[in-house]
């Protein structure tokens, strides 16, 4: 399925993570080939698990990235779901209709020479946001902005 170029850049990838960020596997790499794992947040909790799949022409392409567990999630007050169907600036979120999980938009634009690593940062950024959005109800972006 990878050419050698893409099996490199994977390999390289995978070398970054389990020194950087060893909670991140790879899995499934010779078939629908995505990175998980579940991040420490500064608050202390380990209840997300993010997920990246990586598209068939990788890196040419933009890898999407997912909050996979749990689901649902809850806004500020914990009376409305996030609807992961929707596109939302506020929440920083693509739409996703294959399932449950939050579609997190990561990246104005894509480049090749963007690393899994610095995707996983911006992910874990963008969990933390949501923590605060829980803690203040302020949209995500008030804190991504920033």
């Amino acid at each position: 399925m990878w050419s050698p170029q893409q099996r490199q850049r994977l390999a390289l990838e995978n070398r970054i993570l389990v020194r950087k960020m060893p909670q991140f596997q790879f899995c499934d790499p010779r078939g629908n080939t995505y990175v998980e794992g579940t991040p420490l947040l500064s608050s202390g909790t380990g209840r997300y698990r993010l997920r990246v799949d990586i598209p068939t022409d990788f890196p040419l392409s933009c890898p999407s990235m997912y909050v996979s567990h749990p689901t649902p999630l809850w806004k500020h007050g914990g009376r409305e779901k996030i609807d992961p169907r929707h596109c939302s600036h506020a929440f920083h979120m693509l739409s996703n209709d294959n399932n449950d999980w939050i579609r997190i938009c990561y990246t104005g634009s894509w480049s090749p020479s963007m690393s899994l690593f610095a995707v996983l940062l911006r992910g874990i950024l963008w969990l933390e946001a949501y923590e605060a959005h829980l803690r203040t109800g302020q949209d995500l972006a008030d804190f991504l902005c920033t």
